[in-house]
């Protein structure tokens, strides 16, 4: 990784570049194993100098803001940690308005909207995440959501380009939103807040920070809730009921207090806590017959599975374990509208998976990693490729990087000819 850093030295002085950084450092799992290179932009320009050296030097990088949900592997991460933090934190006022950058504290954020006597961000009091991670997750308590105030996001997209995007583009859902679904990265944040009284707003939050006391396991490093919740049901209700309150591996534990929590009790390993998530998904889903999903991002070269999208007409990428054709799907090049679009348009991808056939393929490539990851004990190297590697495969590419397969690993999505 030195010659990344030397890469980024060449952008700016003013960048933060550290080497070799532990990631226990920036997780709120204080768990897990080191990153070859970490660099903290400071505005939405420098991020943007950041992510097209990555694009143009074709280097893997993740995005990190207060580590509240994610995991790193023991064996750590070799590509480049984009750590969004105190340089990307600034909040202004301006009359029921406030922004923030991405790298503001939730509760930081609370706390400054209470004082300026602006009611509708208390939820987010006790939430240990991030203004850019709240916006990706659409963060939410106590009936709370950030899709509830949110104006706009200032977004930087795999190309490096900054846009604002407003709430009705942002598309949150419940812990989703086009962020995750695009690999954008929030810059800045605009909240639309309404006016109240100082001291009962306090009051508010520290009702809310009270409950959490009261109900979280919060004197240990976890990242929060474990798991999404699964529809119909509540996942620590689901855990507890299974017995499994108090499991233990390693120095990883489910927490008695509230188990849906998995914390690290005693300097517990990134593979303790990934066991007692298993065993706890496992133990469930044999008892209940409901597949719980994590919230918990996992980071790592044992858990990195690297997607190449390419065109058959140039060649094919040699250094896969797995090829999949997808020249058969529904063709957007024959659609005048969609012809010079590529797989990471939306009308592209609407209608690259209307087809029966997209959403068979996708089934069959999960199924075809499963076994392989079984049988070889790896992630492997997927390669998809259609005719000219920008329409089809990278659409499929995407819809497998949405599929449930990312609720166990982070996907690398490298399209080789997208450009050509």
């Amino acid at each position: 990784m030195e010659h990344i850093c030397d890469e980024l030295k060449k952008l700016n002085g003013r960048l933060n570049i550290k080497t070799d950084v532990s990631m226990k450092e920036y997780t709120t799992f204080k768990a897990g194993g080191r990153a070859a290179c970490l660099v903290e932009p400071y505005d939405a320009a420098s991020l943007s100098d950041i992510v097209k050296l990555c694009r143009e030097k074709d280097i893997d990088y993740y995005v990190l803001g207060n580590g509240s949900n994610v995991l790193f592997a023991d064996d750590g991460y070799d590509g480049l940690i984009i750590h969004i933090g105190a340089d990307m934190a600034d909040m202004t006022a301006d009359g029921d308005i406030i922004t923030a950058g991405a790298g503001a504290s939730l509760p930081s954020l609370s706390s400054y909207a209470a004082s300026k006597g602006l009611s509708g961000l208390e939820f987010a009091s006790g939430i240990p995440g991030s203004t850019g991670g709240a916006v990706a997750m659409n963060a939410g308590a106590y009936g709370g959501e950030i899709k509830d105030v949110i104006v706009y996001a200032e977004v930087c997209d795999i190309y490096g380009n900054i846009s604002r995007l407003c709430a009705d583009e942002l598309e949150l859902g419940y812990r989703s939103s086009i962020i995750q679904k695009k690999d954008y990265i929030v810059c800045s944040a605009c909240f639309k807040l309404n006016a109240g009284d100082i001291k009962t707003i306090r009051e508010k939050m520290s009702d809310y920070n009270n409950r959490r006391r009261e109900k979280q396991p919060l004197s240990y490093p976890s990242a929060g809730s474990t798991f999404k919740r699964p529809a119909g049901y509540f996942a620590g209700q689901l855990i507890e009921q299974c017995g499994l309150k108090g499991y233990t591996s390693g120095g990883a534990m489910v927490s008695e207090k509230h188990a849906g929590f998995v914390i690290n009790k005693k300097d517990a390993s990134a593979k303790d806590i990934l066991d007692v998530i298993a065993h706890v998904k496992d133990t469930v889903y044999k008892n209940t017959g409901v597949m719980l999903e994590t919230e918990v991002k996992i980071v790592g070269k044992e858990n990195t599975l690297n997607i190449i999208t390419f065109g058959y007409k140039y060649e094919k990428p040699p250094v896969c374990d797995m090829m999949i054709d997808v020249r058969s799907l529904p063709n957007p090049y024959y659609v005048d509208e969609l012809k010079d679009k590529t797989g990471n348009d939306d009308d592209v991808y609407d209608y690259v998976m209307s087809s029966k056939e997209a959403e068979e393929c996708i089934k069959k490539i999960k199924e075809d990693i499963l076994e392989y990851v079984k049988k070889e004990k790896r992630l492997p190297i997927v390669g998809i490729g259609c005719t000219g590697g920008r329409h089809r495969s990278v659409t499929i590419a995407r819809a497998l990087k949405d599929s449930l397969l990312k609720e166990e690993y982070t996907v690398n999505l490298k399209h080789r000819d997208i450009d050509k």
